[in-house]
């Protein structure tokens, strides 16, 4: 004869399957009126209820569950899917552990788990859970996309695409794989093959918001702004308001000089309450508050403008990605350099004798962050006896392989560092320095002028002076006021160093105690330097930039002019100046501080003496002059 309970959480399970919540209660309920302590009837209860909104009872009634039976994997998966729910995040993560450790074959409580550790930034852990599914579900195309996009977190998108190309060939409907693959492609610079997979993506799917919000950025970055406009014009078209359409739309606006009409868009508040609330994470609220900021600055609102940068930064500040990052790091290591790095350590150097091994040591394009230095690599770029290597980590490549060595980096008096270095370990390093510098040059590229530019490897210009002591520098100098304040106004990707700028008076102290020690360096070891002041460049062209090519011991090319050609005809440019960069000289940002008085006077008496010492005393008549 059928077990009558059996038979009646059955029926609650179809009524429940079916969306019949209220049936499906009753049944549960009528289970438990017979056997009060039912572990299964308690836990699905408790999934209804969290249905129904309800997190405290659902949460009550599965751990009474677990309470009955404390080996009930699939208990600890919802209530893990609660927590998840309510982002009770380490909880979440607990407890689907435990799931998955009952149960070693839930696919789904490793991929609950996974998913749930990459919101908490746990990117490695989170890989793992994602190899592990795609281990029991190898035909499974949502785990293979999913371990392709835990790889693509993990900065390996060049592994991650074909697990996505796995996924579509077994579902090659699976809009989400196509768009994923889109952005992977992106990553490196495979655009037309990126469009291919975003549009591909839009086709099944056209009201696919992040597809069409990838497309437009690509549009964006790749400096096309008719592309980009049919883009923003086809996403409004197909899907409901979104605030990742809108962000497009106000770069549309931006590029049109409608800035008031993208302040208004971006004021608006249905795009951030539409059907694609729960699409949104913090990256698109925190890019809302710093374009809103950019906007109100062109606008001429410095209040407005200085208050949606300090919401971005406080967002970013807040996220959980930024947590992964120690601005403190950074700090720490200046501190160091700064108190070993003095007159007594550069005297006590092993002599070594000149290296000649037929390698010209390449140029160092330096300065601190938004200094004016993506715009000398577009015009340095242009000259057809230059060739620009641009962010690659060529140095921390360098730095990474003498500390491997055994020796210290940076500098903490233990007499194990740069100074004790020997000519065979010199050697073997720039091996690796040049090595890593190839990769980021075209074959065969035989132009005589290498710069590589990365503006805080001013911080390393000890180690690169002891390796590649003919090296050159070019140090692109800005007024301090106006480079602390484009950094807090500037949305980053993030890393340890970058991070510092979430906080504007943190930022004004790096840039004092960074500054100081590239004096430093300078000063000691007597580095071969050109100094290029960004406002010079923008005032007067040719006077600014002949002894500068004149340094490079290179001819004048009237190529140079070209620069803003030079960057919309690049890919990518991979730095937050990429549209700056493609319009002619950008005159608004000089001397923009004069504006922001108010708000910087916390930051004016540490910068002053910068002021001074790199020649800006004196503020040009027209300082105050608001932005067109």
């Amino acid at each position: 004869m059928p077990d009558p309970v059996a038979t009646i959480l059955q029926d609650g399970m179809r009524h429940h399957g079916r969306g019949d919540l209220a049936a499906a209660e009753v049944a549960y309920r009528k289970v438990l009126k017979r056997h009060p302590r039912h572990p299964v009837a308690l836990q699905l209860l408790g999934v209804a209820a969290q249905q129904r909104g309800n997190t405290p009872r659902a949460i009550d009634l599965i751990r009474k569950a677990l309470q009955v039976a404390p080996n009930f994997a699939e208990a600890h998966f919802n209530l893990g899917n609660v927590y998840k729910a309510a982002d009770r995040l380490e909880e979440a993560a607990a407890a689907f552990e435990k799931a998955a450790a009952l149960k070693p074959g839930y696919a789904d409580a490793f991929g609950n788990l996974g998913a749930t550790l990459q919101l908490l930034g746990r990117n490695e852990a989170a890989l793992e859970c994602c190899r592990k599914v795609v281990e029991l579900e190898p035909e499974n195309p949502v785990a293979l996309n999913n371990l392709g996009a835990a790889l693509h977190r993990l900065g390996q998108g060049d592994q991650a695409v074909p697990f996505y190309r796995r996924a579509i060939a077994l579902a090659p409907t699976y809009a989400e794989a196509h768009c994923n693959m889109g952005a992977a492609l992106v990553q490196f610079d495979r655009l037309a093959e990126g469009r291919a997979a975003f549009e591909k993506a839009i086709e099944i799917k056209p009201d696919y918001v992040q597809a069409h919000a990838n497309l437009a950025e690509l549009f964006e970055k790749a400096n096309d702004a008719e592309a980009l406009r049919g883009a923003v014009d086809a996403a409004k078209r197909h899907c409901p308001p979104d605030l990742r359409i809108a962000l497009r739309e106000a770069w549309l606006l931006r590029r049109e000089k409608k800035q008031a009409e993208a302040r208004a868009l971006l004021e608006d508040e249905r795009p951030q309450t539409g059907a694609g609330r729960q699409a949104f994470d913090n990256r698109y609220v925190t890019a809302r508050a710093h374009l809103l900021g950019d906007i109100c600055d062109r606008l001429n609102d410095p209040a407005a403008a200085f208050a949606y940068f300090e919401e971005g930064n406080r967002l970013n500040r807040a996220s959980r990605y930024a947590q992964k990052f120690d601005a403190s790091g950074p700090k720490r290591e200046v501190d160091q350099l700064l108190r070993h790095v003095t007159a007594d350590w550069v005297q006590g150097w092993r002599p070594l004798a000149p290296n000649d091994d037929g390698r010209a040591d390449p140029v160092f394009l330096v300065g601190f962050p938004r200094s004016g230095t993506t715009l000398l690599d577009s015009i340095l770029r242009s000259h057809p006896g230059i060739a620009v290597v641009e962010e690659q980590p060529t140095v921390l490549r360098l730095q990474n392989a003498l500390i491997r060595s055994g020796r210290r980096h940076p500098e903490d008096g233990t007499g194990n560092g740069l100074a004790e270095l020997t000519a065979d370990e010199v050697q073997q390093l720039r091996d690796v320095y040049f090595g890593e510098l190839a990769r980021h040059l075209e074959p065969g590229d035989d132009r005589p002028v290498v710069v590589d530019k990365l503006p805080l490897n001013s911080l390393n210009a000890g180690l690169i002076h002891r390796i590649l002591p003919k090296a050159r520098f070019i140090f692109a100098k800005r007024h301090p006021c106006d480079c602390v304040l484009s950094c807090f106004m500037r949305e980053f990707e993030l890393n340890d160093y970058m991070a510092v700028f979430l906080d504007f008076e943190e930022g004004a102290r790096f840039y004092d105690k960074t500054m100081t020690l590239w004096h430093r360096f300078w000063d000691l070891l007597s580095l071969q330097v050109q100094a290029v002041a960004y406002e010079d460049v923008v005032n007067a062209f040719e006077e600014t930039l002949k002894p500068l090519i004149a340094f490079l011991d290179l001819p004048w090319d009237p190529a140079l002019h070209d620069y803003a050609e030079t960057a919309r005809q690049r890919k990518r440019i991979h730095t937050p100046s990429y549209f700056q960069v493609t319009q002619p000289l950008y005159r608004e940002a000089r001397y923009r501080w004069e504006r922001y008085r108010d708000q910087m006077a916390p930051v004016l008496p540490l910068l002053a003496p910068w002021v001074e010492r790199l020649g800006y005393s004196s503020l040009p008549p027209d300082a105050k002059a608001a932005p067109t």
